[in-house]
């Protein structure tokens, strides 16, 4: 546990920060950020929970447009696109999240649209357009949100309709014919009564990277989001939400950069004899190209899918502060995605990943306040049944011959999820509050999984459809205390618990191999202050956590040592400890002024290893970089009757990390910094706005995964985009 020593440390180490930072003429007030962390609304500084807060003006403003963009901007938050493209995303939270896309294994982080919540990584990368708020819940939410929090949480908000006739229309261009369009219209239909707002984006960009070997695009960016949703208010104490959304993907698949040629491995080594023995060019260091943006790829199968859903909420208001709300939804993806792992045209290290999933929830919760507001309850019920199929077609072959690893792995997987939670929030006294919940969950999986050998020629099955059935029980729990020192400073401490589901070895070789592991589990204990200075010109929230991280799911690449095989793993692995800081501060030290500055540190590591895991205590936990920091400055130059003119820049720095647990030279990632910029001129009306910006402004190389298979084939990693500068307008009515 943290000791108590912290729990006076903290706030002493802020106002130590604060008053050591003159004032400079008239400072701005800070405005009130209202969030939903503990599902009503609160002021940001009243949550005893690590919480960062975006609203739409700091999107547009930091240039977030989609998820992934969220990792630049929060400490110890890691946010990347998987290596299979498409919509798949991955988050990392204090060092817990997932680092494989595969629908047997699910998320260490949730994500949820406006409170639904979006089971698999594919199809989890939001954009980002038409959002009125970002919530980023750091630690275990295993109370009030349940499954696969065990990191945290992503709560994205869309707007709802109102009852003015507004809209917008936005276009940004810039380099490698960046063309994106994107609108908003809400139209009042019934004055106070009924409402719709549809909006759309449209995202277009040449790819960052080609193929040597045919000057093929990779890396291309061509998808579009619409959403539309229906307000109704029949009754005083009625409110009904109805909400669609479609997101298209059709564009060129990421690229990929061999960084080690392993042509003699007990994979490669037999198809290049062949290759050599019948005067085909073989796999190996001729297809290097020592450039991170080219390749000799000639397999492009594209980045291509579907992900739609719908939600009906409906909230009843009863007397005092009694409300019901339930929350509907149907949400279904199709998800086609592809990589050429070897980066050549030998066709060794083609990879196709066809994912397909749908989920239907339904969740009632319920608030109240009693005893003149001192208590107030959220409470719960939870359903969730997904069905789908993970199919992944794997080439390990040179073109033309009929030996060799060619594998088509096909898992249909089904799950149903029921919980109930309850969450008391008691205030002591004026200054002292206490939390107490916790939530029992229940779920059912079962997978059948076929893998089928495609070589030699007509093919076997390697592992005849077998399936499993398996279901955990959880209980987790929650218990806050928060004291408040003054009207604008408050510290708090909390334990808080969170699971991820167990799951399915997705990978077998063998039918032996095709096994079954439980959840993960996590301790977080947490303390933090956040208080407001300077007559609400400066804001600083500081919070410290010590998190016990047991029964650790990990991939894990090895070796057969009998027969050499390849053998992929998913194991209950270890135990280990996470402990940190994280420090969040924004400032406003005289009118137009803002500065916000963002850091987390991190440390990291393994307590226990299981009997036969292949790791060892000297490998890291994936994504959990020692340091984080981004900073941000932005002031608005007053042009008297020719309107404003804002300018802002942010950049964001991660330390040296590792993507998988491997912890290998080649699996290294981080150790750099981004920068990027915009100018934004408003006139006096403020109907329309024209910006120039830029992104990665100094042209950084960096990459956003790696992975070392190099005992099978290769290494490789995923090259982060270039600098992009362009130009934005935007026109509002």
């Amino acid at each position: 546990m943290i000791p108590q020593r912290s729990l006076r440390i903290l706030p002493l180490a802020v106002a130590g920060v604060a008053l050591s930072i003159p004032q400079t003429g008239r400072a701005d007030e800070l405005e009130t950020v209202v969030v939903t962390a503990q599902k009503r609304s609160e002021s940001l500084q009243s949550v005893p929970v690590a919480v960062t807060d975006f609203k739409d003006a700091d999107l547009q403003n930091k240039q977030i447009v989609s998820v992934v963009d969220l990792g630049d901007e929060v400490p110890n938050l890691e946010a990347t696109k998987t290596d299979q493209g498409g919509s798949n995303v991955n988050f990392y939270i204090r060092g817990i999240g997932q680092n494989d896309f595969i629908s047997t294994d699910d998320p260490g982080v949730g994500v949820y649209l406006d409170g639904v919540y979006i089971a698999r990584t594919a199809g989890g990368l939001l954009d980002l357009g038409d959002i009125s708020d970002v919530e980023i819940l750091r630690g275990p939410q295993g109370t009030l949100f349940g499954k696969n929090t065990i990191g945290g949480a992503v709560l994205v908000t869309t707007h709802e309709p109102t009852f003015d006739l507004t809209g917008d229309v936005e276009g940004r261009f810039g380099e490698r014919s960046r063309m994106d369009f994107s609108g908003v219209l809400n139209v009042p239909l019934v004055d106070n009564v009924a409402a719709l707002r549809i909006s759309f984006t449209d995202r277009n960009q040449d790819g960052y990277a080609h193929s040597l070997y045919d000057n093929q695009d990779e890396g291309s960016e061509h998808h579009g989001t619409l959403r539309a949703s229906f307000l109704w208010l029949p009754a005083d104490s009625w409110k009904v939400l109805a909400s669609a959304d479609w997101t298209h993907t059709d564009q060129e698949e990421i690229p990929a950069y061999v960084t080690d040629f392993a042509p003699n491995t007990f994979v490669t080594g037999p198809q290049n004899a062949w290759a050599i023995a019948n005067g085909v060019a073989p796999w190996d260091q001729r297809w290097a190209t020592g450039n991170p943006f080219q390749n000799y790829s000639g397999f492009h199968p594209g980045n291509k899918g579907d992900v739609w859903g719908t939600s009906l909420t409906v909230t009843k208001s009863f007397s005092g502060e009694a409300q019901l709300k339930s929350i509907f939804a149907y949400r279904q993806l199709d998800d086609r995605t592809g990589l050429d792992y070897g980066g050549s045209p030998t066709g060794l290290g083609n990879q196709n990943v066809d994912v397909s999933q749908n989920q239907v929830s339904e969740e009632l919760i319920f608030t109240d306040s009693f005893l003149d507001g001192r208590l107030n309850l959220v409470s719960g019920l939870f359903f969730m049944h997904e069905d789908g199929r993970d199919d992944i077609l794997l080439d390990l072959v040179i073109t033309g011959n009929t030996s060799g690893i060619e594998t088509d792995t096909l898992n249909l997987f089904e799950g149903t999820t029921y919980a109930g939670y309850g969450q008391l929030s008691y205030k002591l006294t004026d200054a002292l509050d206490f939390d107490l919940g916790a939530r029992y969950s229940y779920e059912d999986k079962d997978d059948t999984i076929s893998v089928f050998s495609l070589q030699p020629p007509p093919g076997f099955d390697v592992i005849t459809p077998m399936s499993q059935t398996h279901g955990w029980y959880s209980l987790t729990y929650r218990a806050a205390a928060n004291y408040k020192i003054t009207e604008d400073a408050m510290v708090y401490a909390s334990i808080a618990t969170g699971f991820k589901s167990g799951g399915f070895n997705g990978r077998p070789n063998a039918g032996g191999d095709f096994n079954a592991y439980g959840p993960e589990k996590a301790t977080t204990y947490e303390v933090g202050t956040k208080a407001d200075f300077f007559d609400k010109s400066l804001r600083v929230d500081l919070a410290g956590f010590y998190t016990e991280y047991d029964d650790i799911q990990e991939v894990v690449n090895a070796t057969d040592p009998f027969t050499g095989a390849p053998l992929n793993l998913v194991e209950n692995a270890a135990k280990a400890t996470m402990k940190g800081i994280e420090l969040e501060a924004t400032w406003a030290p005289v009118p137009r002024m803002k500065l916000n500055l963002g850091t987390g540190y991190l440390y990291s590591a393994f307590d226990e290893i299981a009997p036969g895991a292949a790791i060892t205590l000297s490998n890291k936990l994936p994504s959990t970089p020692r340091w984080t920091l981004n900073a941000g400055a932005q002031y608005t130059v007053p042009l008297g009757t020719f309107g404003d003119l804002l300018a802002r820049a942010d950049v964001s720095w991660v330390d040296r990390f590792y993507w998988q647990v491997q912890s290998t030279p080649l699996d290294q990632g981080g150790n750099y910094a981004l920068v990027n910029a915009i100018l934004t001129y408003t006139p006096p009306k403020g109907n329309y706005q024209v910006s120039f910006y830029g992104k990665n402004l100094f042209d950084r190389t960096y990459f956003t995964y790696a992975d070392d298979l190099s005992p099978f084939a290769m290494a490789l990693a995923i090259p982060g985009e270039p600098r992009e500068l362009g130009v934005l307008l935007r026109y509002e009515w």
